[in-house]
């Protein structure tokens, strides 16, 4: 099969128009932030967001600490369900090994050893 970059992008492009991730590159901070709120808590408690969505239903108080106009924190519970349902979309349709960060082995381990022979690398 001979395959070129180009048929290559084109089958990219047509199933991202199947399956789109995300909608804009402030979208991806958005879900980054939404996905590590998921993240903050066990399984079994209550979901930090419910909390967060429960505070701004304070507006005005929140408002004053944050010293954010209370109108724009009035709008930040859709939106936070928004992307909670986006969020949630996504990972149903790409389901993943684990969506929690994890540590990748940097190769500092032992695995590798200096040259310990004083005649190679001389000139």
């Amino acid at each position: 099969m001979n395959l070129s970059f180009a048929l290559l992008c084109e089958q990219m492009d047509k199933e991202k128009r199947q399956t789109p991730l995300m909608d804009s590159g402030e979208e991806d901070k958005s879900m980054i932030v939404v996905r590590k709120g998921n993240q903050l808590r066990k399984e079994d408690d209550r979901p930090f967001w419910d909390d967060f969505i429960d505070m701004c239903g304070d507006a005005q108080s929140l408002g004053t600490l944050l010293q954010i106009e209370p109108q724009k924190i009035m709008r930040w519970p859709s939106r936070i369900r928004e992307m909670l349902e986006k969020l949630q979309s996504h990972e149903a349709e790409n389901p993943g090994p684990g969506d929690r960060d994890e540590v990748i082995p940097t190769g500092d381990n032992g695995a590798f050893t200096s040259n310990q022979d004083p005649s190679i690398g001389e000139m």
